[in-house]
């Protein structure tokens, strides 16, 4: 039997599991708990998590990203740098390839190379594991980028995807 909360009706519902194990004995026994990467700000004593430092990775030019797209197409942090190598806005995705051609398409002046973060394939990452990431490259960068900040709305949203209010002729008001 399972009840529905907000309406209140008990209904015969058959899974097929045994509702005598609680989710994380069903979750245990079937091998499906995952792993997480811990990464860690600069500076923060104790941890055992990794650094990853923008200095230390290459940096992609966008045609080498064209050229390469299911390389690229996976989850991972992202820094864009403009043509006097200055850090213009960090920002994580589930698909790096495809974030980065839309940043290409809506600020192509400042998107000249990335410097690409991925995590290992075996290990599951959290929005806020990247977040860490994003935060120790600001630390990194001495600033947040203005990408992140004032011009947020310019490398975000994409201007034919807001639709034009309506008008109605025979309305009035």
């Amino acid at each position: 039997m399972t009840t529905l909360g907000f309406v209140g009706l008990r209904i015969p519902f058959d899974t097929g599991r045994d509702s005598r194990t609680k989710k994380s004995q069903r979750r245990r026994a079937s091998g499906s708990c995952r792993r997480r990467v811990k990464v860690e700000m600069r500076g923060e004593v104790g941890g055992s998590r990794k650094k990853i430092f923008l200095s230390d990775l290459e940096p992609v030019s966008l045609e080498a990203l064209n050229n390469r797209p299911l390389q690229y197409a996976r989850v991972g942090a992202y820094a864009v740098f403009d043509g006097a190598d200055e850090l213009r806005y960090v920002g994580y995705s589930r698909n790096v390839f495809a974030k980065l051609r839309l940043h290409a398409v809506l600020q192509p002046q400042a998107c000249v190379t990335f410097r690409l973060y991925f995590p290992a394939a075996d290990q599951d990452v959290s929005p806020q594991d990247l977040e860490n990431v994003l935060d120790m490259w600001i630390v990194q960068n001495g600033k947040i980028p203005s990408g992140n900040t004032t011009e947020r709305e310019l490398w975000e949203s994409p201007a034919w995807n807001s639709k034009p209010p309506v008008r109605c002729a025979s309305c009035f008001f």
